[in-house]
């Protein structure tokens, strides 16, 4: 996190990342999409996508079937999530959902998770 990378060459870097990756934290970056690579990381148990320039999620996001803790807060300018994620959520396959800006996709916002 924190790394100031732009949306330009993450479809190259995710392809590098081992599929057994388990958290990725790509919080604090100038990220203004995130490609449809990301579904190929299906260890992922954490992804944080915090405090980017998000315009959009890819459908392939819902291939994180071992998700547990997603955090997308402060991405002003997402407005919608993908059709996908609502059975994700539903579901209870992403629990620490939190902070999506707008009702979207008939995801309402969730309360942040509780800590122990």
């Amino acid at each position: 996190s924190s790394n100031q990378l732009i949306s330009v060459g993450i479809a190259n870097i995710l392809r590098w990342l081992p599929q057994e990756l388990e958290e990725l934290k790509l919080s604090w970056n100038n990220l203004t999409f995130l490609p449809e690579e990301i579904g190929g990381l299906t260890s992922l148990r954490t992804l944080n996508l915090s405090w980017n320039k998000l315009r959009e999620l890819p459908a392939e996001i819902y291939n994180l079937e071992k998700l547990t803790t997603f955090s997308i807060i402060s991405n002003n300018l997402l407005r919608e999530l993908p059709a996908e994620i609502g059975p994700m959520v539903g579901n209870s396959r992403c629990i620490g959902l939190y902070s999506v800006p707008r009702r979207s996709s008939g995801i309402e916002r969730s309360a942040r998770p509780k800590t122990r």
